[in-house]
């Protein structure tokens, strides 16, 4: 018997034990199992946000001083092509008190907060979307930033402005809301 190894001791203890005892000791290892998976894809889940909360929260600052160059290299390949620098920083203009005023003046000098994180994993990748709030007005003023795991590098696929964060959640295109929303 010294020269056992540990498979035939369990392999011969398990024949001593009763029917249900191999059952309750079945459903414990499954259980076991169960809990250890949840808790990898948990962790795993909190990195990839963490990861795609560093390329969003660039971004917020970028959009702080108004440096769209900066917005677009954290940008998708199809988001640089898709619009200019010259051009985001047009649609970043905002009507305040019936003057034009950039988002940079209007919310450059506060901090917003995470108001929402929307995470999705599917064929096309790991996507994890944040709306940001800024309550520096009376009207809270709310920005979803889309980020894609791509190649696995974090990037912003889009950015929509609004001030109804509803239509943020919803998805909703500028074609089918009010003045107010743009899709970037």
């Amino acid at each position: 018997m010294e020269n056992e190894t540990f498979l035939t001791i369990i392999i011969r203890r398990l024949r001593t034990m009763h029917t249900l005892d191999r059952i309750a000791l079945l459903i414990l290892a499954v259980i076991v199992v169960f809990v250890a998976v949840f808790a990898t894809k948990q962790i795993a889940k909190t990195h990839e946000i963490s990861a795609a909360q560093k390329v969003s929260d660039q971004v917020v600052a970028a959009l702080a001083k108004q440096d769209t160059k900066a917005i677009l290299a954290l940008g998708t390949t199809d988001l640089q092509k898709s619009i200019t620098a010259d051009e985001l920083s047009k649609k970043l203009v905002f009507t305040y008190n019936d003057k034009p005023m950039t988002f940079a003046d209007l919310y450059g000098s506060t901090t917003p907060t995470i108001d929402q994180t929307i995470v999705a994993n599917n064929d096309n990748g790991q996507h994890v979307a944040f709306i940001y709030k800024y309550n520096s007005l009376k009207t809270p003023f709310y920005v979803r930033l889309d980020t894609i795991n791509s190649n696995g590098k974090w990037l912003l696929q889009a950015l929509s402005p609004n001030s109804d964060e509803g239509l943020l959640l919803t998805g909703t295109s500028s074609s089918d809301a009010s003045d107010n929303t743009m899709s970037i």
